[in-house]
């Protein structure tokens, strides 16, 4: 089939054709399309773009060579599979980008009030916990030469990186996870085996894909 299809005709196109293998790049929306084309009864295998890239015969991009390069990527018997995350493993994922972002963003401020603050001879240690100890005690020294105005000024960023710590405080970080195998699993993560003799042993951790 050498048809091109728009994103809302190809759930219907699909949902009418016998089950059958569906090769798909790993990219932002996967997850999504593995769950509705596997709940049609096909089988999904989604790939690592750059595993798919030496099936390419062609050095023009577009749809067509890219498709054809995933049907000869997926039939390979030797091909490494990308594992689908379910619904649950996309929220975790979401949460924990999201307090990322938001540690990023305040050490970015912290960075910001340090150097705000050695313009006036005031040294902060490295470290959150300094940061926090000592800005109520530099806003609250009268001996220190700040102006009324910088001192407002940094009680508003004291106020904003506190907010920023309750975000991420709120977003949970490990505490989302019910036990150490769901932590696990999130990542990939599963025991090597080995099996010889109709025995199956457990090994090393690894990244898993499939």
């Amino acid at each position: 089939m050498q048809k091109k299809l728009s994103r809302g005709k190809s759930v219907g196109y699909v949902a009418n054709l016998p089950p059958c293998l569906i090769g798909m790049e790993a990219y932002a929306s996967s997850n999504r399309w593995y769950r509705i084309f596997t709940e049609m009864g096909h089988i999904v295998r989604l790939i690592a773009p750059q595993l798919v890239k030496p099936f390419v015969k062609s050095n023009n991009k577009n749809d067509a060579i890219d498709a054809e390069a995933l049907c000869e990527a997926v039939q390979r018997p030797k091909m490494r599979f990308v594992s689908p995350n379910s619904i649950e493993q996309q929220g975790i994922r979401s949460i924990h980008r999201i307090r990322e972002g938001a540690i990023r963003e305040r050490t970015r401020q912290a960075n910001r009030i340090r150097g705000l603050s050695m313009k006036y001879g005031i040294i902060i240690p490295q470290g959150i916990n300094h940061l926090r100890k000592r800005i109520p005690e530099i806003i609250e020294d009268e001996e220190n030469g700040l102006t009324m105005w910088f001192r407002r000024l940094l009680s508003g960023l004291h106020e904003e990186m506190l907010h920023k710590d309750e975000r991420i405080a709120s977003s949970g970080g490990p505490r989302v996870f019910k036990n150490a195998r769901e932590l696990a699993a999130w990542l990939g993560l599963v025991p090597r085996q080995h099996s010889t003799g109709g025995k199956t042993t457990l090994g090393e951790i690894r990244q898993h894909c499939r």
